[in-house]
């Protein structure tokens, strides 16, 4: 989960900001209690669209790369 104070602004106040680049076509949120991320993509009709992730890799578009969760979140450890 992102942090209580910045969850908002994160998930809806940056959202309507990066909405008003129209060359941005995806972002990536990444969690920090816990391995998880939220990618946003930009549909070719200008709505955002949210995919959760907890487990696998994220294909990042426009960078032809792919990222494991666990190597991103390599050396971490999360405690309850």
């Amino acid at each position: 989960m992102l942090s209580d104070d910045t969850a908002t602004t994160d998930r809806v106040e940056k959202l309507i900001e990066y909405a008003a680049v129209p060359s941005l076509r995806s972002y990536v949120l990444l969690e920090q209690t816990a391995p998880g991320a939220t990618m946003f993509l930009r549909e070719p009709g200008g709505a955002w669209i949210a995919n959760a992730f907890t487990d696998g890799a994220l294909a990042l578009p426009g960078l032809d790369i792919t990222l494991p969760l666990a190597d991103i979140y390599q050396g971490l450890n999360f405690t309850a």
